[in-house]
């Protein structure tokens, strides 16, 4: 991790921040998206309310992320979805291809009395 961020301090601070918006954009879609697929889909709740709360908002907000994501540069793009690759396969090489509990997670559960 040192060697990744002293490669990334020569970079220019225009694209290191377009990079660190492109995980954060990533993140707030995933976010929106689930705030829809656990409580609209899953859980069924209907209603005005909360299909303003669990629909409409979160619909908004994922539309808006993707719109910002799409409008990010190509270099930034190019290198989240590398970054996004790398972290993904070692999460499945790690969890022995996601049939195992992470180990950080393992060890919040462990913390918690859980595990």
């Amino acid at each position: 991790m040192a060697g990744l961020g002293i490669a990334g301090s020569a970079l220019p601070l225009e694209t290191v921040i377009t990079i660190i918006n492109f995980g954060a954009l990533i993140g707030f879609i995933m976010v929106n998206l689930s705030v829809i697929m656990h409580y609209y889909v899953k859980l069924k709740r209907r209603g005005f309310s909360n299909v303003v709360k669990f629909l409409v908002l979160p619909g908004l907000g994922l539309i808006t992320c993707t719109i910002l994501l799409y409008n990010l540069t190509a270099e930034a793009k190019l290198v989240g979805i590398v970054w996004l690759t790398i972290g993904v396969i070692y999460a499945a090489l790690t969890t022995n291809f996601f049939r195992k509990t992470p180990r950080s997670l393992t060890m919040l559960e462990d913390m918690n009395g859980e595990g």
